[in-house]
């Protein structure tokens, strides 16, 4: 324990006149107390005038150091106008040695890593508690939880050393076998065991993997998860009776008994304070109403339904408190709505902090709310979730501000900036292509105008790819927001060599522009309209898979010249990993020999992407193409293998050879390619661990025809199979399928299941 000691002369009390200090004597009662070391963190010096609150603030320094258990400071008076002063001081104890006993489970070494406080290192007080907790913390977070540690103190003779004991009382642990309840009866079981995370996982019940034990603090956690759960639906008198543990050999069955009670039911409900919006129009957003079992999540989302109302009209200082009178004898809540409504606000400034590459206007562009507008809510949430998307920002915040003016409201807007330049190597691999190396380098908030180059929203690309068999090389820009309109510029030049699932060589080098727009005539639409050329080079075509006529048709060079307009919609909450909503579109493009492509043709493309958020977090994706080629004022034969459509495979219909659907060339059953095509596909995805590992459930159906614009649902292929998907940051995806025919509608076909993976990053 420290001591805190001056002492002064009676004479050095009374004395009126400054002294001098004469000398300064350091005395150690005991440990390893350095002379120099003290002088060096004090500032009394010889010769300086005496005084008291210097001595204090010096003993404070010294304690600060975290090295002295005592320090005693004596005044004594040697003449008329000076002083002695002598510091006598008590060092903290030097660690000899730590010791664990009892500790069977853990190692000597594997404890003394979780240690601050070291061999040989001075006493803390502080960091000896927290030695203690981490080694109980690592007992009880390893299923040890019955586990006691206590830490005693053993001193020399002069207490210069001491030697830090840990005596360990370990306690066995158990496996969870499984986890009972007992007595619910409104919610089952099943739902009960998702809402807790002490359950049995059979995978440690049957391997020796170090976990799945029954953690007690865990365990207490999740009775607390359980009440609030009942609480929300309405059972307020829910009791958790007891908790029994039965224990056979290593493992250990947890029964819960709970007592549901009687769910509450709304008795009366009520809106007191409303003005703008009327009662009719108040109990029309509610879905709590009388009669109804009480549920909170209901009445959460009736709360946020009210302020929403008054918020899209400027009211952004309304406020909504639910007030609940439980009535215990009936079962019964009486839930009044209380408002304080304040007044209507609309923006005076908006201020942008927090961005130091990212341009202000860049921020502006995408806030679609402007000084003098109305602070709607809304548009302001709207706003937050636009900048967010662009992918500059790790977070966005947009906070509504008070002035001096009750009627206006200043917005901050608060981003915090992530990287957005990413250099990646790397590898891949996968069933329908040779191994590969990636290289990629991109900027997604480039700026073309201004060093450095960052900061002006536009998005800049350079990937490379190359195996045996394939090489591909493509640079893109892309200008978001072209002369500050919400026009979306993207221009491409490409260049690739492939061999992959072929029985030919294809070469194609091009270039792309196009420009994107919001839709004047359909709301959430976007119209786009590009030109593309491309040199197609065919060349090498087997002579022992193909016909002679089909080579000396197919073998050659031609340029297209393309012309093109699409619509599409998005609704997706997330463009990584969509949880809901859908992406729908559609294109058409023209080939002319005008400008200069090798005959007159045209496609149309169709693509329709939906997602809903089923049970147990899982997915329902559903996928569908519709694709046609067809020449113009000519003959469909002469569309070449390049302008042709393949399926079959990894991505597109799993269960068969890659690109092996469709069309063959009927001497040698090779496929030749079709100028229609349509897909189809259904999963079930369900996540297995965290957000890193998914299940998932397929079917796929799909075809090509030879004939344009022939679409025949009743001659669909269709396979049925599985998969799993592994994410790994920074590398990418790890994906398996196994696919498995149940209908050809093609003889070359057959009903061999196949297996599908792709492994790393692959463009």
């Amino acid at each position: 324990m420290k001591q805190f000691f001056v002492l002064l002369s009676l004479f050095s009390c009374l004395a009126l006149s400054a002294e001098t200090i004469e000398k300064i004597t350091i005395v150690s009662l005991g440990g390893h107390v350095s002379n120099r070391a003290v002088r060096s963190s004090i500032s009394l010096r010889k010769g300086q005038t005496y005084n008291p609150q210097r001595i204090s603030s010096d003993i404070k320094k010294l304690y600060a150091t975290k090295q002295y258990d005592s320090i005693t400071v004596t005044v004594l008076k040697t003449g008329k106008e000076t002083v002695e002063l002598t510091i006598k001081i008590r060092s903290k104890p030097i660690i000899r040695s730590i010791k664990f006993k009892g500790n069977k489970i853990f190692s000597v070494k594997k404890l003394s890593t979780k240690l601050l406080v070291l061999k040989d290192g001075l006493l803390n007080d502080a960091q000896m508690a927290k030695d203690l907790e981490e080694i109980v913390d690592h007992y009880h977070k390893s299923g040890y939880d019955g586990t006691i540690v206590k830490q005693s103190l053993e001193y020399s003779d002069k207490k210069v050393y001491v030697d830090v004991i840990y005596n360990i009382e370990e306690k066995y642990r158990y496996k969870i076998r499984r986890v009972e309840f007992i007595g619910n009866k409104s919610i089952r079981s099943e739902k009960l065991q998702e809402l807790v995370k002490t359950k049995a996982s059979k995978m440690a019940l049957y391997t020796p993997l170090p976990f799945g034990f029954l953690k007690e603090e865990k365990l207490q956690e999740d009775l607390d998860v359980l009440r609030d759960h009942y609480s929300e639906q309405g059972f307020l008198d829910m009791k958790i009776s007891k908790v029994q543990k039965l224990y056979v050999k290593n493992k250990v069955i947890v029964k819960i008994y709970l007592f549901e009670g009687k769910p509450y039911t709304i008795s009366k409900v009520l809106i007191n304070g409303n003005e703008l919006i009327s009662d009719e129009k108040f109990f029309s957003l509610l879905k709590l109403k009388q009669g109804l079992v009480y549920h909170d999540r209901l009445k959460r989302n009736d709360w946020k339904k009210i302020v929403d109302s008054y918020q899209r009209f400027g009211y952004l200082d309304v406020r909504v408190r639910p007030i609940l009178k439980v009535n215990s004898a009936n079962k019964t809540i009486e839930l009044i709505y209380q408002v304080k409504e304040g007044g209507p606000s609309r923006v005076r400034d908006i201020t942008i902090v927090g961005n130091f590459r990212t341009h202000d206007t860049v921020i502006r562009r995408e806030l679609q709310i402007q000084p003098g507008d109305l602070s709607d809510r809304r548009i302001i949430d709207n706003s937050e979730r636009r900048l967010l998307n662009t992918g500059y920002f790790e977070s966005v915040n947009v906070i509504a501000l008070g002035t001096d003016d009750a009627e206006k409201k200043d917005l901050l807007v608060k981003v915090l900036e992530q990287n957005t330049g990413q250099l990646r190597l790397g590898v891949g691999v996968s069933s329908d292509s040779d191994f590969v190396v990636t290289a990629s380098i991109q900027e997604s908030n480039f700026d073309l105008f201004s060093w450095p180059p960052k900061g002006g929203g536009q998005h800049l690309s350079m990937n490379m790819q190359t195996g045996e068999e394939s090489q591909n090389f493509n640079i893109n820009y892309i200008e978001p927001w072209l002369f500050d309109h919400r026009l979306r510029l993207k221009t491409s030049l490409w260049n690739s060599e492939t061999e992959n699932n072929r029985d030919w060589e294809e070469q194609r080098t091009g270039g792309s522009i196009s420009l994107t727009s919001l839709s004047p005539f359909f709301e959430g639409w976007r119209q786009t309209f590009g030109y593309k050329a491309e040199d197609n080079v065919i060349k090498d075509i087997d002579p022992l898979g193909y016909s002679a006529a089909f080579i000396a048709a197919e073998e050659r060079e031609e340029l297209t010249s393309e012309v093109s307009f699409g619509m599409s919609r998005d609704t997706r909450n997330s463009i990584r990993m969509p949880q809901n909503g859908y992406r729908l579109s559609f294109n058409t493009s023209m080939q002319l020999e005008d400008i200069g492509s090798y005959m007159d043709l045209y496609k149309v493309d169709v693509n329709y992407l939906h997602y809903w958020p089923v049970f147990d977090k899982s997915i329902f994706k559903i996928k569908s193409s519709l694709n046609w080629v067809e020449a113009i004022d000519g003959d469909d034969s002469d569309i070449k293998l390049f302008d042709r459509y393949f399926t079959g495979g990894r991505t597109t219909i799993r269960g068969f050879e890659e690109r092996n659907v469709g069309p063959i060339d009927f001497l040698q059953e090779e496929p030749v390619g079709g100028r229609s095509k349509f897909l189809a596909t259904a999963e079930f995805i369900k996540p297995l661990y965290r957000k890193k590992i998914f299940g998932v459930l397929f079917a796929d159906a799909g075809n090509v025809w030879a004939d344009s614009g022939h679409i025949d649902l009743d001659e669909l292929n269709v396979t049925l199979g599985f998969g799993i998907r592994i994410f790994f940051p920074g590398v990418g995806a790890v994906t398996f399928d196994y696919g498995i025919p149940v209908e050809m509608v093609q003889d070359h076909l057959d009903d061999n299941p196949e297996f599908h993976f792709s492994i790393g990053n692959l463009f």
